[in-house]
């Protein structure tokens, strides 16, 4: 038409705004579609066990699977002496001598844990009642404290802990100050944590799932266009 201009948009083809609404729906798809996944993101369970080295060895700090027990005094001592017969680890004064010998977890990445089970192994020709205090230190300063008793049984005892032991920074393993000058040899064993990933893991998987859907859509395009 004379003294006048027309626009044609051909049939197949988008606008720029329309492309920038599609990858930005195609980013949130990515982010909405890992849910399901983010459980199995949200906590990775570790188990120190204490396997992996020679038995009856003592170490100044132990690590295993991105945790290092540090003791207060002496050092980490590992052996297989008691039933059930596979490494554990004990403070090498033990407890129950008037020092404070208890020692310390804490994540080489620096990531918040939480405790799920610990074993205790009261490995004495003669056991008794006996308590081990584990205090958590978690990531906002505050404290969260449970004294387990063992029953006096020599072998280990499976605990599990309550949902309070979650983002820690930190946790302390020590005798009870109820047992006073009573000496006993506990160990500790196969003790479980789960760990959360930095939040930067987040980010990261959702734009990989963005970036997968991204390519899925721009290949059908092409498939359409030839």
């Amino acid at each position: 038409m004379l003294g006048g201009s027309t626009t044609f948009i051909q049939k197949g083809t988008t606008t720029k705004t329309e492309r920038i609404l599609k990858l930005f729906t195609l980013t949130l798809l990515g982010f909405c579609g890992g849910s399901p996944a983010l459980p199995a993101l949200a906590q990775t369970r570790v188990t120190i066990d204490f396997d992996s080295v020679a038995p009856f060895t003592d170490f100044p700090t132990y690590s295993e699977d991105g945790f290092t027990l540090t003791p207060n005094v002496g050092e980490v001592r590992i052996n297989n002496a008691f039933a059930p017969f596979s490494n554990a680890a004990q403070p090498s004064f033990g407890f129950g001598q008037g020092l404070d010998s208890g020692f310390t977890f804490t994540s080489d990445l620096h990531l918040p844990f939480s405790l799920l089970s610990i074993d205790l192994l009261e490995a004495t020709v003669f056991p008794d009642s006996f308590g081990v205090t584990l205090i958590g230190t978690r990531w906002d300063s505050s404290a969260v404290t449970q004294t387990l008793t063992l029953d006096g049984i020599a072998g280990a005892q499976t605990f599990t802990l309550p949902s309070s032991f979650s983002d820690l920074r930190s946790l302390r393993i020590a005798e009870d100050t109820a047992n006073g000058f009573f000496i006993d040899i506990v160990q500790i064993d196969n003790v479980q944590f789960a760990v959360v990933p930095e939040p930067g893991t987040w980010s990261l998987f959702g734009l990989s799932m963005g970036v997968v859907l991204l390519r899925v859509f721009y290949e059908k395009r092409q498939k359409r266009a030839a």
